[in-house]
């Protein structure tokens, strides 16, 4: 009976123990399984939070990339004189991408700092974020056919644009190198389109714009001169003044004149000499727009000189132009002009002049033309009449210019200045 007992005791105790162990290794499987549930659970978690960041990302790259887009392409459709709108359109840009030199150009020739112009951080979970700017109204459509114009004036007490008058062409898919272009005209001129390179400058003025021009020059080379005794070549020196100006009656026609005064001296070589002064003849001139593209323009001229001088014939003919100019790209580096004087139209005899000129803007400010002149009709001497002029603008106000020109064996060298207002 006692060994039965101890027995009992023995199985009973073995089985508890094994329950217990049993037990006990269940719990640690159970322990195991959460720790992988929660370690799965955290995995696919972040997992989560990571795709949903690199969507969120894409989605703002996106939107950032379809509100530049929309920017851009609003600042393109805008019209040759909505400047003020251009550069909000451009701040926009520049906050969504600072580094858009477009836009970055357009702040720079209005006087704005850049470094006013704040980002806009499009990920609000990054603490720094700048204030969002608002979004870009888009002024009213005008009406079908009329495109809305003006230009900025920042002068004091004044800070919305003011509204011209006229159109100088119809842009109405400008570029954003136009938008430059209008800012460069400088501020309060209440005009046009009319940019500071003269590669781009239209052939005729704006409408209502006017200029005058002022020059020095000398003269010299010889003359052919005749009188009882022959035909000699005679040594020619001279210097002389000139002045003009110049009318936008529209922003298709520019009228003109220019009047001078002359001083001469002659040497011959049998022995004597004189000299004398006296006026040039009047130059009268107009100048109609024909047409007009983003590369290509055409002009149409007359230009009547009547002489003034003791001794002189008043009408000697005029000349009949088709000024025509080409550019080859649209920064308008190189610009080929062809068509200057084309008909002479003399009292006796009429003339076919073939000029040719190649214009240079080496930058905003400087232009160098050379024009040569090498096919004339009728009786002519020998020789390439050419000329070289460079120009200096300083601003659209502003020219200052120098020319050499050879006109067969009469060469001159002036120096003079243009100045317009709007």
């Amino acid at each position: 009976m006692r060994f039965m007992a101890a027995g009992f005791f023995v199985f009973l105790s073995l089985s508890i123990l094994t329950t217990f162990l049993h037990s006990q290794d269940q719990a640690n499987d159970a322990i195991k399984e959460f720790k992988k549930a929660v370690a799965d659970a955290r995995k696919n978690y972040d997992g989560s939070i990571e795709g949903a960041k690199e969507k969120k990302d894409r989605e703002i790259a996106a939107a950032t990339q379809a509100a530049l887009k929309a920017l851009k392409d609003e600042l393109s459709s805008s019209g040759p004189g909505e400047v003020a709108r251009a550069i909000q359109l451009a701040k926009r840009i520049c906050q969504l991408d600072p580094e858009d030199e477009e836009a970055k150009k357009i702040l720079l020739a209005a006087g704005i700092d850049l470094d006013t112009i704040k980002p806009v951080n499009p990920n609000p979970d990054v603490p720094a974020a700048p204030k969002e700017a608002p979004a870009v109204q888009a002024p009213p459509a005008p009406p079908p056919g009329r495109i809305p114009l003006g230009s900025l004036d920042t002068g004091p007490g004044n800070t919305s644009p003011q509204q011209g008058s006229g159109s100088l062409r119809d842009q109405g898919s400008g570029s954003l190198r136009d938008k430059v272009n209008q800012l460069s005209r400088g501020i309060g001129t209440g005009t046009n389109y009319y940019p500071i390179e003269i590669n781009r400058r239209p052939l005729t003025l704006p409408g209502g714009a006017s200029q005058s021009t002022f020059a020095l020059g000398l003269v010299g080379g010889e003359l052919e001169y005749c009188d009882w005794d022959g035909c000699r070549n005679v040594d020619l020196d001279g210097f002389f003044f000139k002045g003009g100006a110049q009318f936008g009656a529209s922003d298709d026609l520019t009228l003109g004149f220019e009047l001078g005064y002359v001083f001469l001296s002659v040497d011959d070589p049998w022995g004597w000499s004189a000299s004398a002064d006296d006026f040039l003849p009047i130059e009268l001139y107009s100048r109609l727009s024909l047409h007009k593209t983003e590369t290509l323009e055409v002009a149409g001229q007359i230009y009547l000189p009547l002489s003034i001088a003791d001794g002189t014939d008043t009408y000697n003919g005029f000349q009949i132009g088709l000024p025509t100019r080409f550019t080859f790209s649209d920064d308008a580096t190189i610009a080929l002009h062809i068509g200057d004087g084309l008909f002479n139209l003399g009292s006796d005899t009429t003339n076919i002049n073939f000029w040719m000129g190649l214009g240079l803007q080496a930058s905003d400010n400087v232009n160098l033309r050379l024009s040569l002149l090498p096919v004339s009709t009728g009786d002519t001497p020998s020789g390439t009449p050419f000329e070289i002029r460079l120009t200096y603008s300083s601003s659209i106000n502003t020219d200052m210019f120098a020319v050499i020109r050879d006109f067969y064996g009469s060469t001159e060298f002036l120096v003079g200045w243009n100045f317009r207002s709007f």
